[in-house]
């Protein structure tokens, strides 16, 4: 099985959504089609607004500011992505070690800009508290 992460290039950093439970999560999904999707939403959606779409299920709505447009092109935006391919090992690791949680998205599409439909499980992470602080020792002797 393949995850689809969409990240961005210059900081490494996969897109992240907050669950109903107030929960962090990454955001996955099923197919290079989805993910490509939801690329050229985000990038749509920044070249719009002037900042990235949020997208946190505890509220019923999101403010959305009035359109700036930059001047930017799309693909300027989109160039700001890439998509990443890991495997259920590669996510097993990630939790074990960081204690990460996803959410895998089946389907993703957008009505408008403002207007998202998306549908998919949630996949809890569960660090390894031994695996956990040797992850977090190993970083802090790597900032030194």
């Amino acid at each position: 099985m393949e995850f689809y992460f969409v990240k961005l290039r210059n900081i490494n950093a996969p897109q992240v959504m907050i669950d109903p439970k107030h929960s962090s999560r990454y955001i996955c999904f099923k197919d290079i089609n989805q993910a490509a999707r939801y690329r050229t939403f985000v990038s749509k959606h920044c070249q719009k607004f002037g900042n990235w779409p949020k997208i946190n299920l505890t509220e019923d709505y999101i403010e959305v500011k009035n359109p700036k447009d930059d001047g930017r092109s799309l693909a300027f935006y989109e160039s700001m992505f890439e998509v990443e391919i890991k495997s259920q090992r590669d996510l097993d690791i990630l939790s074990i070690t960081n204690g990460i949680s996803y959410f895998y998205c089946h389907h993703f599409d957008y009505e408008d800009l403002l207007t998202i439909n998306f549908s998919g499980q949630e996949i809890d992470g569960n660090a390894d508290h031994v695996a956990y602080v040797n992850n977090i020792n190993y970083r802090l002797k790597e900032m030194d």
